[in-house]
């Protein structure tokens, strides 16, 4: 079955990268970078006992990413590989994940 239905946003990210050329492309080189995520109001109710955790797991939109790409050159890499089977943001739907430190809800 061909059915899309559409990701409704829930919230932002916001981290102290501006610039896709200076983002860190692993986890351990944004170890000590703090960010925030700001849910809509909507929302908000969902985040009960949330606090009681240590880490949490973000999926969000590249906004940044114009274009895909099937195969992509991996930083640090010479050969192609298959986009899934990177961090490459040029993947179709440009969806990404992480899971990151949970320091506080406000």
């Amino acid at each position: 079955m061909n059915r899309t239905q559409p990701v409704e946003v829930i919230g932002v990210i916001h981290s102290p990268f501006q610039e896709a050329e200076n983002m860190p492309i692993q986890p351990v080189g944004a170890q000590d970078v703090e960010g925030e995520v700001v849910l809509d109001e909507r929302f908000t109710e969902g985040l009960r006992d949330l606090d009681g955790f240590s880490h949490i797991y973000l999926i969000y939109f590249f906004h940044r990413a114009k274009r895909t790409e099937l195969q992509v050159v991996p930083y640090m890499d010479i050969e192609r590989r298959g986009v899934f089977a990177t961090r490459s943001p040029l993947r179709p739907a440009h969806i990404g994940i992480s899971v990151v430190a949970l320091l506080g809800i406000s």
